[in-house]
């Protein structure tokens, strides 16, 4: 289950291919032909995104990597989380 803002874990879509070059994250949906390029930032959240950690735990790490306030931290991956499960990066919840 995905619950891309409440602390839930969120889930990558399993049909979601991704690469990393130079930092930066591109990922695609093959079946819809989504994708989407993030930078440096949201590519460290893509890979901290395991279906174990929760929104909660992967903005800790954010906040302690990038040396901001834990609130940010946790609005700014809440904000991103939500974004990617929009455009259909995520898995969808039950």
């Amino acid at each position: 289950m995905t619950e891309a803002g409440s602390g839930g874990a969120p889930q990558k879509n399993p049909h979601a291919a991704a690469r990393v070059y130079e930092g930066e994250a591109f990922i695609v949906i093959p079946q819809t032909s989504q994708y989407k390029i993030l930078n440096a930032t949201g590519s460290r959240i893509w890979e901290l995104i395991d279906g174990s950690r929760s929104s909660d735990e992967i903005a800790g790490i954010i906040a302690d990597e990038y040396e901001v306030s834990p609130e940010q931290a946790l609005n700014d991956v809440h904000g991103f989380l939500e974004d990617l499960k929009m455009n259909g990066m995520l898995a969808q919840g039950d």
